[in-house]
Formats: C-alpha cells, sequence, structure tokens
C-alpha cells in the first residue's frame, strides 16, 4: 500500500461534544452527512484559507488537508472552539491513499 500513500496529505481528528454542529457553523459545506464533504474555511471577507474533505468515522470527523497547512488549519480551528469540548488532534497513525476511479467504493466529492 506504500505505492498509493499520498504524503503531501495529513489527516486532523475532531472529537468530543457536537463535533459536527462546531464545524457547520464553519465550513462552507453541509456536515450532517455520512458521506465525504468538500469544503473551505473562509475568511469574514470570503477568501479561501484551507480547503479540505471531511470524513466522518463514527462520532468523530476526519479532516484530509494539506500536509503543509495541517498545523495553521489545527490553529485556527483551536481559535474557533473557544470552550467547547471538542480535541483537535493530528492522526500520524492513518494515512490517505489514493484509488482509481470507482475502487475506493466512495465517490470524491470533488467531482460532480
Amino acid at each position: 500500500m506504500a505505492a498509493t500513500t499520498l504524503t503531501d496529505r495529513s489527516l486532523i481528528r475532531l472529537s468530543g461534544d457536537d463535533v459536527r454542529g462546531f464545524l457547520q457553523g464553519l465550513v462552507t459545506n453541509d456536515v450532517s452527512s455520512e458521506l465525504p464533504v468538500w469544503a473551505a474555511l473562509l475568511t469574514a471577507q470570503g477568501k479561501c484559507l484551507f480547503d479540505f474533505l471531511i470524513w466522518a468515522d463514527g462520532e468523530d470527523l476526519l479532516i484530509d488537508c494539506e500536509a503543509a497547512r495541517a498545523d495553521a488549519l489545527m490553529k485556527r480551528l483551536t481559535l474557533y472552539r473557544l470552550r467547547r469540548a471538542i480535541a483537535i488532534t493530528p492522526e500520524p497513525a492513518l494515512a490517505v491513499h489514493w484509488a482509481s476511479e470507482g475502487q475506493a467504493g466512495v465517490p470524491d466529492p470533488r467531482l460532480a
């Protein structure tokens, strides 16, 4: 599987109380679905700071983002978290892999 690993991608785990409600008010897409969602985090002026894929993992959410920007995204999400009981942690035990169309069983949400 090492040949399919996307080393320029990282995963961030969001866990705790109402993580979907937390992200629902921050990102550009509806996160209530169990299917993967392509979303972005914008500035107050509407400029894109980060774009990423959101995957459900039970009650937790996984954010698939650029590895070079993962720390900055975690820092930004932590600022918005305020006093909510939500953990925002890197997930180094998991990796992002590519698959040919139809092979993964889950459609890419970035495609029509």
